[in-house]
């Protein structure tokens, strides 16, 4: 059905949206990807959007140009902590542990009760060697949810 709708109205920014989730829900993600980029071709300033085309490279492996896509994300929305998330995943990919550290912290700030963004800081703490900083993250991941352990792959 998206995909009707977004064939009928190219230039709408909605079904290519909603072509591009489901899409990325199918796990159709070279499909999803070229969806979402058409659809900051009609909305460039979406934030969101940015963010979904940055953890579709991070899955394909492609973490600068991952990293580029949640640069935008944040200088359209600097008080969204998915966007330093995921710059702090990109930066842990790119082997620049004290800047994804930086990003993951900020991330933390923004959003507080976000278990994943915790897990996240707590294994770049770790890897940096900062033990207590990562057990105090592991802690704030499982009181935001204490059943994050048995949800993580």
């Amino acid at each position: 059905m998206s995909r009707d709708i977004a064939r009928r109205d190219p230039h709408s920014a909605p079904a290519q949206l909603d072509l591009a989730t489901a899409l990325d829900r199918l796990g159709r993600s070279d499909d999803a990807l070229r969806a979402y980029r058409r659809y900051l071709e009609l909305d460039p300033d979406e934030p969101r959007a940015h963010e979904l085309v940055g953890w579709l490279l991070l899955q394909k492996g492609h973490a600068i140009d991952a990293l580029a896509e949640f640069r935008a994300a944040q200088r359209l929305a600097p008080q969204r902590g998915a966007a330093y998330h995921g710059a702090g995943v990109a930066l842990v990919t790119l082997g620049r542990r004290e800047e994804a550290m930086r990003s993951l912290q900020e991330a933390t700030r923004l959003s507080p009760d976000d278990p994943a963004i915790w897990g996240e800081t707590a294994v770049a703490a770790a890897d940096l060697g900062r033990v207590s900083d990562a057990l105090m993250a592991w802690d704030r991941a499982l009181r935001a949810d204490p059943s994050y352990f048995d949800r993580r792959p």
